[in-house]
């Protein structure tokens, strides 16, 4: 059974070209796990051109989505999108349902420093 997850992260306007870059790191990083079946991206402004992206990530299973959120580049990853952010959190959804898009997915929302 495949695993979905589905992240926002919403990024300041002068970060853009910094987040191309770092989202090509990460697509190379994910591409190395085992179980790993795709990546989605998406991207939308709102009306202070700061930058929705949307990701869908699917692995084969929880088991093997736990290794990559267990491989050490994944918090250095995350900590370093931390200073592109619009924002002090950013959204998450993880399912087993194939049929949760992103307009319905039932996200959690991480805030950068808190519990």
């Amino acid at each position: 059974m495949n695993i979905y997850i589905h992240v926002k992260n919403y990024i300041s306007p002068k970060h853009l070209p910094l987040f191309d870059d770092w989202f090509s790191r990460l697509e190379n990083l994910v591409r190395s796990h085992d179980g790993f079946v795709g990546l989605i991206n998406e991207k939308a402004f709102d009306a202070n051109d700061n930058l929705t992206a949307y990701m869908k990530l699917i692995f084969a299973s929880e088991e093997q989505l736990d290794v990559f959120r267990n491989n050490p580049m994944h918090d250095i990853m995350l900590e370093e999108l931390d200073n592109y952010r619009s924002y002090n959190y950013w959204d998450v959804c993880v399912t087993d349902d194939a049929a949760v898009g992103q307009a319905s997915a039932d996200y959690n929302r991480i805030v950068i420093g808190g519990e």
